[in-house]
């Protein structure tokens, strides 16, 4: 990037045309019917499950649908009570920068931010997500990597 440049920022409008494209996409399309046959209950869904993955190998003529889009599975905060973890021991357990640490990671702390909200849903995490869901997507990931920083 050279001294103190950054990068533009780019949408990647390829991605799922790549993907669809890819040995990912035949795997995925293999077992697509494998967690949705749960939906019948745990006996059907283990019997559908090792039918499409033994028998067929994913070839079935069929693909079960969900009956909601992921996004409509997400609940307000304020019908969710609050997982409250246990502090971390230090024996046992540890906290995040100490897993960080021992996982390896390595970054540059000052790095631009790589993701960002596109222009016209810049209004979706501070009027929908942050008062509506208590911003969910700030624990996609447990190294706290999504994070809402407003635009300075």
């Amino acid at each position: 990037w050279g001294a103190g440049a950054a990068p533009e920022p780019m949408e990647i409008v390829q991605y799922e045309t790549n993907l669809k494209e890819s040995w990912v996409w035949e795997e995925l399309n293999m077992v697509r019917n494998f967690k949705p046959a749960f939906h019948a209950g745990l006996w059907p869904g283990m019997a559908v499950g090792t039918m499409s993955i033994m028998a067929t190998r994913g070839k079935e003529p069929w693909t079960f649908r969900w009956s909601k889009k992921d996004s409509e599975y997400t609940a307000p905060a304020e019908e969710c009570s609050k997982i409250e973890y246990p502090k971390s021991d230090g024996v046992y357990s540890f906290d995040i920068l100490e897993n960080l640490i021992r996982s390896g990671v390595n970054h540059e702390h000052d790095q631009p931010a790589h993701l960002k909200v596109k222009e016209e849903k810049s209004s979706v995490p501070l009027e929908v997500s942050l008062p509506k869901y208590d911003g969910p997507e700030g624990r996609f990931c447990p190294a706290k990597v999504y994070e809402y920083v407003p635009d300075e």
